[in-house]
């Protein structure tokens, strides 16, 4: 995943007391349940202070502008 560090912005929504930064980027190729998607626009940014809350890892969040035009069935 190529971040563009040069163009990072202050986000919130993080719990933590720092202010978080987030870096423009592209998703290419992601795929759930061996089905693939066409790239689209994401944001990056350091989880590891929701890590460290949720007590787990914390990957990724999928968004809005991933899931504003499809269905998602949780099972």
């Amino acid at each position: 995943m190529k971040i563009d560090r040069n163009a990072g912005g202050p986000v919130s929504g993080f719990g933590s007391s720092e202010q978080p930064t987030a870096f423009p980027t592209t998703i290419k190729g992601f795929a759930i349940s061996g089905h693939t998607f066409a790239s689209f626009d994401a944001l990056a940014s350091d989880l590891s202070t929701l890590s460290a809350k949720y007590g787990r890892r914390v990957d990724a969040f999928i968004g809005y502008s991933f899931l504003q035009d499809k269905i998602i069935l949780i099972d």
